[in-house]
C-alpha cells in the first residue's frame, strides 16, 4: 500500500528544493557576478547600472520600454539588458549606452527624436546609432528634458533630440532626430532639462539653450542656441532642471541658476542666479536631480548629491521623498549638509547618481546604496517603498 503521507513529505520536499534553487538562480540574475558595480545612473523614475565585467543592468518603470529589456513592464529588481557596456546615462523616459568597441545604442522613450536613430518609434531594446563614441549624457527632467549628448572619440560633440530652446547647441530650435555636430575640442558633458553643459580641455565651461532662470551662468537670461563660454578652471559639471552646478580644479563648489527650493546651496531660496557663486570646498564628485515636473515660476524638487575629498556624501535642495538621505521628508537643506553613508574613497563621477527623485552611490567595496521615491521600483529591492536613508541593494 502507498503511504499518503510519506508522498505528501516528498512533494513538500520536491516543491523546497525546487524554490531554494529558483532563489538562487534569481539572486544570479539581479547583479553581476562579482558583485561589484563600477557605474551607476539615476534617470526620471528609472535606473541603470554597470557591473566590473560590462553588464548592463536596469530597474524601474518602464511603459515606454526605457529598461531597455523588450518589454514595457516595471522591473523592481535589477534585469540583465546586456554585455560589453562601457558607459550608461539614464535620461527622463530614454536610455543611452556605449559599448567597450565605442558604439553607441539608445532605447525608450522617442516623441522627440531622442534616440538619435532617425524616428520617432518607441524602441525597448537598444538600438545602434553610431561608433567611436567615449562619453555621453541624456536629459532627465521632465516632459521636455528630452534630448541627448555625446562625444566622440576626437572630441568632437554631437547632440539630437528637443531643440525648443536651442538646447542642442546647433545654432537652431530645430528638433534633431540624428545626431548632428556641434563642436570640437570637449572633455565632458551635461543634459540638463532644457539647457546644456560642457567643458573643453583646457578647462573652459561652455553652456547653451534654456536660460530664463540663469541657468546658463552667462550673466543674462536669454536663450543661447549656440555653445557661450561661463568660466575657466572646471573639472565637473552638471545640468539640473533649471539650474548648474560646476566643481573646479581646487575642489571648490559653485552653483547657478534656479534656487527655489535651496538646490543651489547658497543659504538662500533665491529664484535667480545667473553667475556661478562658490558654495564650498573640498569637493570631489557632483550630481544633480530632480522630477522635472515644474510650472513656469516652480522648479519643484530640484536637488543635489555631492561627495567630498574625504568620502563623506552630502546633499542639498528638495527632500519631498527622501531623496536629500537624512532621514526625513518635506523639509530642504539650503546648503549643503552631511549625511549618513558608506565612505568613497578615490570618488569618481561614477561613484554617485541622483536621479527624478531617487539617488544611488556605490561604496569602495563595489557594492549599490540607494534611497529616495520608489513608487515605481526605481531602487531596486524588489519592493516599492521609499527609503530615507541610503540603503545596501546588493554586490560588494
Amino acid at each position: 500500500m502507498i503511504n499518503k503521507n510519506k508522498i505528501r513529505v516528498y512533494q513538500l520536499l520536491l516543491i523546497a528544493i525546487v524554490f531554494f534553487l529558483s532563489c538562487a538562480k534569481d539572486d544570479q540574475k539581479h547583479g553581476p557576478e562579482s558583485g561589484i558595480y563600477i557605474a551607476v545612473s539615476a534617470g526620471g523614475e528609472h535606473t541603470l547600472a554597470l557591473g566590473d565585467d560590462g553588464s548592463l543592468w536596469a530597474w524601474g518603470w518602464n511603459a515606454l520600454g526605457a529598461l531597455g529589456d523588450g518589454t514595457l513592464e516595471e522591473k523592481k529588481r535589477p534585469v540583465l539588458i546586456g554585455t560589453g557596456y562601457s558607459a550608461i546615462s539614464a535620461g527622463y523616459v530614454h536610455s543611452v549606452a556605449l559599448k567597450a568597441d565605442g558604439t553607441l545604442w539608445t532605447w525608450g522613450r522617442n516623441n522627440y527624436g531622442q534616440l538619435g536613430d532617425g524616428t520617432l518609434i518607441d524602441k525597448s531594446s537598444p538600438v545602434q546609432i553610431g561608433s567611436n563614441y567615449k562619453a555621453i549624457s541624456a536629459g532627465k527632467y521632465g516632459e521636455y528634458g528630452e534630448h541627448s549628448l555625446a562625444l566622440k572619440s576626437d572630441g568632437t560633440l554631437w547632440a539630437w533630440g528637443y531643440n525648443g530652446h536651442g538646447q542642442l547647441g546647433d545654432g537652431t530650435i530645430m528638433t534633431r532626430t540624428i545626431p548632428i555636430k556641434i563642436g570640437s575640442g570637449f572633455t565632458a558633458i551635461s543634459a540638463g532639462g532644457e539647457h546644456s553643459l560642457a567643458l573643453k580641455a583646457n578647462g573652459t565651461l561652455w553652456a547653451w539653450g534654456f536660460n530664463f532662470y540663469g541657468q546658463l551662468g552667462d550673466e543674462s537670461m536669454s536663450d543661447k542656441r549656440s555653445p557661450v563660454q561661463i568660466g575657466s578652471d572646471f573639472i565637473a559639471i552638471a545640468a539640473g532642471v533649471i539650474h548648474s552646478i560646476g566643481l573646479k580644479s581646487d575642489g571648490t563648489l559653485w552653483s547657478w541658476g534656479n534656487g527655489m527650493t535651496g538646490q543651489l546651496g547658497d543659504n538662500t531660496t533665491d529664484t535667480r542666479r545667473d553667475k556661478p557663486v562658490q558654495i564650498g570646498s573640498d569637493f570631489a564628485s557632483i550630481s544633480t536631480g530632480g522630477s522635472g515636473y515644474f510650472s513656469f515660476f516652480n522648479c519643484a524638487g530640484s536637488y543635489c548629491l555631492a561627495i567630498k575629498t574625504d568620502g563623506t556624501a552630502w546633499t542639498w535642495g528638495y527632500n519631498c521623498y527622501g531623496q536629500l538621505g537624512d532621514g526625513n521628508t518635506n523639509n530642504i537643506h539650503v546648503v549643503p549638509t552631511q549625511i549618513v553613508s558608506p565612505l568613497i574613497t578615490n570618488p569618481t563621477p561614477n561613484s554617485i547618481s541622483a536621479g527624478g527623485d531617487h539617488c544611488f552611490l556605490i561604496a569602495p567595496d563595489g557594492s549599490l546604496w540607494a534611497w529616495g521615491k520608489n513608487e515605481f521600483g526605481q531602487l531596486g529591492d524588489g519592493t516599492t517603498t521609499n527609503k530615507l536613508i541610503p540603503t545596501h541593494l546588493g554586490g560588494g
